[in-house]
């Protein structure tokens, strides 16, 4: 977990200096951020969109009240739905140990 670490502060590094390093790379970076420290759900009970969709919340949306503009090409989803799909492939608490309080390096077993 320390070792990504290096690469998200280079990054951040690379994305202050360099805006449009940020706007192309979003995605990938906040995989890698999501593999070690995954934010979890933030919609409904299944934590979809689909399920904030069903219970009246609009996700996705700026604060202009215009859905986000879309990466990469791809036309469909907005970005809020693509982070949804990318936090869901990795677990909550990967290299946490909640007994001793604090992440192992290598992990938990």
């Amino acid at each position: 977990h320390f070792h990504y670490g290096y690469l998200i502060y280079a990054a951040a590094v690379l994305c202050r200096a360099n805006p449009s390093f940020a706007d192309k790379y979003a995605l990938p970076l906040r995989a890698i951020v999501a593999d070690i420290g995954n934010p979890g759900p933030r919609y409904g009970a299944s934590g979809t969109a689909a399920a904030a969709a069903a219970e009246g919340s609009t996700g996705g949306e700026s604060e202009e009240g215009s859905v986000e503009g879309s990466v990469e090409g791809s036309v469909e989803g907005s970005v809020e739905d693509k982070l949804q799909e990318i936090y869901s492939f990795f677990p909550h608490a990967r290299h946490k140990d909640w007994y001793d309080g604090h992440s192992w390096a290598s992990g938990l077993f």
